[in-house]
């Protein structure tokens, strides 16, 4: 089946879904040290407040970044198609190259000198003999590694088309060949942990995530040439209840298993029968909590609505700009004595508000930006 050439609503607003969940993790990094970022809140969070964090984003990691490398694969064959091999490459290398490129070699070094402030020497010295000819700059996409990551992914796409490589990897039709998925990802990704453990990176490529994104964003190119998105279970509320009460549940479940509520890390990887057993839960969540998203979107958030269409057209600029927005309001709550909680919600849905008035307002009205916001 031919894939769609046109939008469609309900996986638009998947995306921005995705994106704004990216924006809660990264504003409660600073709150609940856990996992890398700019800078941190002085204030530690109480156990219980570390034990909420970590669910949340440990969930949270389970399925979004995998989600939207799904979302991306799923519209690159007819972008393809639209343009040509040869234009679907310059559009990604404009569309997901250049902004990258502008955030490690601008916005990373703004954010390094002003608001980490470990340039002593001003600006252009920390830029031109610390940041470029070091380490840093090439591991200084921040959260654009994402961008990055697709770039390569799409290139690989293409050069796939111009070979003539058939992309039909079989896509599961039943429960079980969900499950047989989402275990399939899960032995993969225990594998690269061995060696590559969950914390670690390779300029700024987290690889111990990878086997999902690139099983995700090749699946995605599959169910749109096959039209699987229209079989896609229709939405019932008893799934509701069950992600609500079971997701929770399973994570509780492997809290005590893998001895998580305790402070033990061994599932982290190291080939730690722990980091099986968190591996296997990972992967069963994203595949069960990308299904369920899907039919709950296509049934209940399938318009395109202007506010809808707002947070879709904005939705990618958003996700380039945040970061030194999230940092900057991260640096200025550092003297409040509030709880961590209570300043992860202020800093989410302050750097939500302004990132949202910054890329609407400013940064696709602008010349140079606005063709590849």
């Amino acid at each position: 089946m031919r894939s769609p050439s046109n939008r469609l609503p309900y996986v638009d607003n998947l995306r921005w879904s995705m994106i704004l969940l990216v924006l809660g993790v990264h504003a409660a990094i600073p709150y609940s040290h856990i996992g890398p970022w700019y800078v941190y809140d002085p204030r530690p969070p109480s156990p219980i407040e570390t034990h909420l964090f970590l669910a949340f984003e440990a969930t949270a990691q389970a399925f979004f970044m995998g989600f939207l490398f799904f979302l991306a694969g799923v519209f690159a064959p007819a972008a393809c198609d639209r343009r040509g091999i040869g234009g679907f490459v310059r559009e990604r290398l404009v569309r997901l190259g250049v902004p990258t490129l502008g955030f490690m070699l601008v916005v990373q070094p703004l954010i390094i000198c002003y608001l980490m402030r470990i340039w002593p020497r001003g600006f252009w010295h920390g830029f031109l003999t610390i940041y470029l000819p070091s380490k840093y700059f090439p591991s200084g996409s921040g959260p654009m590694w994402f961008a990055l990551a697709l770039l390569i992914f799409s290139l690989i796409y293409a050069l796939a088309r111009r070979l003539g490589v058939a992309i039909r990897p079989p896509l599961p039709a039943s429960a079980a060949g969900l499950a047989a998925l989402g275990l399939l990802i899960a032995v993969l990704a225990f594998l690269v942990r061995w060696v590559q453990p969950i914390g670690t990176s390779v300029l700024n490529m987290q690889l111990c995530y990878f086997v999902q994104y690139v099983v995700l964003f090749w699946i995605g190119i599959a169910a749109a040439r096959q039209g699987a998105l229209d079989r896609i279970p229709e939405w019932r509320p008893w799934m509701g209840w069950a992600l609500a009460l079971g997701v929770p549940a399973s994570w509780l479940a492997l809290s005590a298993i893998a001895g998580i509520g305790r402070g033990d890390w061994s599932y982290l990887g190291n080939g730690t029968w722990q980091s099986a057993v968190h591996a296997v839960w990972e992967s069963l969540v994203c595949v069960i909590v990308c299904v369920a998203l899907l039919a709950l979107y296509r049934k209940h958030v399938n318009d395109a609505a202007p506010f809808s269409r707002f947070l879709s057209a904005n939705a990618f600029g958003v996700y380039v700009f945040h970061t030194p927005i999230l940092v900057a309001l991260t640096v200025l709550m550092n003297g409040e004595d509030w709880s961590a909680g209570t300043k992860f919600v202020i800093t989410f849905v302050a750097t939500t508000l302004l990132s949202f008035a910054f890329v609407h307002f400013v940064a696709r009205r602008a010349p140079g930006l606005r063709r590849v916001m």
